[in-house]
């Protein structure tokens, strides 16, 4: 499991993140931290499958108006959306390295270990 994620201390100031806060308060800016921990937890790759922008509003725990701070995400460019209507976070594999790559690094640790209990054990591959 992922136990972090990265946050820039621009983040604030970031222009996308500015005119969020601006529009719909400092909540929202706390709510997009929120869907990036969650995304960090379940969805490591930034690809929000199967999830809709109420599900977004709900992880964000947005109390104002229905669907004001999900379309903003998508103006702003902080989320997108595919041809197929599929969300993602915008640039998380850049932004986000180690959750983008942690099933990578999960099943290499996983060979590493299989291979040195091989080895004490003597089993050669």
């Amino acid at each position: 499991m992922i136990g972090d994620i990265r946050l820039s201390i621009g983040f604030d100031d970031h222009p996308k993140v500015r005119r969020l806060t601006r529009e719909l308060g400092d909540q929202a800016g706390f709510g997009l931290v929120r869907i990036w921990l969650h995304a960090a937890k379940y969805y490591p790759k930034g690809i929000l499958n199967g999830m809709t922008e109420t599900d977004i509003e709900g992880i964000a725990r947005w109390r104002g108006k229905r669907g004001k701070f999900s379309s903003l995400l998508i103006e702003t460019g902080l989320i997108d959306v595919n041809g197929n209507g599929e969300l993602s976070i915008h640039d998380w594999k850049d932004h986000q390295r180690w959750a983008y790559h942690s099933d990578e690094r999960k099943e290499a640790a996983r060979r590493s270990a299989d291979a040195r209990w091989n080895k004490i054990r003597g089993i050669a591959k």
